[in-house]
């Protein structure tokens, strides 16, 4: 039998001093829809707590992008509030609103990349959409390829690139900021074994070098990925059920 995640199923200690400005996330009463589904997501409770790390899980189409793109600051939602790092994303000027996006990583399911650029510069793109000037930023670029193990291929089309290759590229790109949060959208979809383990891997590095990861998986369940401390959310009917941590 499910039960409703509300936010109060905080994992951990809740007794920050910096109070809400200490969790990365928080959601509140939170609802989305459209004409072809109306009860998307339906009045969602959520906060995630800082250094955690995440498994949201749902059938396709249950809404999990969706989410992700909510607290990306990509989607408005109908109702409730989005508060991030203790500020309502709503309520965020545009000088604030940019900031926020330097805290925030998006690895998104679609690999988005400029395909007539190489891939230093797809890096540099994240950088100047964030307000930021690539120029003397080269030992960051260098760093974040060689922290993928792509420092070889700088040069390299975007197009060029293999699956695998490309959710690197995402990854190193969404990194280029420094971000607290990482939202990476089905990181593991389509990547044969060896891929996936290696990009799992990337994640929990971040993970213990202090970022909270949130990432999305189709289906019940995260398996064999998840570990001690980790928690699950499960998206069901619009709203998230059955908060669990591995023992």
């Amino acid at each position: 039998m499910t039960r409703t995640i509300a936010a109060s199923d905080t994992p951990g200690p809740t007794d920050d001093p910096r109070g809400e400005a200490g969790w990365p996330v928080r959601l509140r009463g939170v609802t989305f829809g459209h004409a072809g589904h109306p009860d998307l997501l339906r009045g969602i409770d959520l906060t995630v707590t800082t250094g955690s790390f995440n498994f949201l899980t749902g059938r396709s189409g249950a809404g999990k992008s969706l989410l992700l793109g909510m607290m990306a600051g990509l989607v408005r939602p109908e109702s409730g509030q989005v508060v991030l790092f203790g500020q309502d994303r709503a309520q965020l000027r545009r000088r604030e609103a940019r900031v926020m996006r330097r805290r925030i990583g998006l690895i998104a399911q679609d690999d988005p990349l400029l395909a007539h650029l190489g891939i230093a510069d797809n890096l540099a793109v994240t950088l100047r959409v964030t307000g930021e000037d690539p120029r003397g930023r080269e030992a960051d670029l260098a760093a974040m390829l060689d922290f993928v193990g792509l420092s070889d291929s700088a040069g390299r089309m975007a197009g060029s690139l293999s699956r695998a290759e490309r959710r690197l590229v995402a990854l190193a790109r969404a990194m280029m900021t420094g971000p607290e949060l990482i939202l990476a959208d089905e990181p593991l979809a389509g990547l044969d074994a060896a891929s996936a383990k290696r990009m799992l891997g990337l994640l929990r590095t971040l993970n213990r070098q202090g970022a909270t990861v949130i990432m999305t998986r189709d289906g019940d369940g995260a398996g064999t990925e998840m570990r001690k401390g980790d928690r699950r959310l499960h998206l069901e009917g619009g709203r998230l059920v059955q908060p669990e941590r591995t023992r």
